[in-house]
């Protein structure tokens, strides 16, 4: 969701089962989000928190990288991602 010009807030699932949201800004097909997620390091609830940039290859599908915070510095994840359909979207609205 747009929240000014070029501001967004996000909210993604990754594989059906993690719920991850952020806040970051669009330009020039690039989007960047600082994110965070609820998991769990050594069986107690942890914030974890990152940084993702995307490239937008077409109008639905964007290809990224990421990293976290604390994370291994020699580690840079990747993935691609996709819009959500508007069936979708309403699904996940409370």
């Amino acid at each position: 969701m747009t929240t000014g010009k070029n501001r967004v807030n996000a909210i993604w699932t990754i594989g059906g089962e993690q719920t991850q949201t952020g806040r970051g800004f669009y330009k020039d097909d690039i989007l960047v989000i600082n994110f965070a997620y609820l998991g769990e390091l050594r069986n107690r609830p942890k914030t974890f928190k990152g940084v993702v940039v995307y490239k937008l290859i077409n109008e639905n599908i964007l290809e990224g990288f990421w990293s976290e915070k604390f994370g291994d510095d020699n580690f840079l994840g990747f993935e691609e991602a996709r819009k959500m359909t508007n069936a979708e979207i309403a699904q996940v609205k409370p």
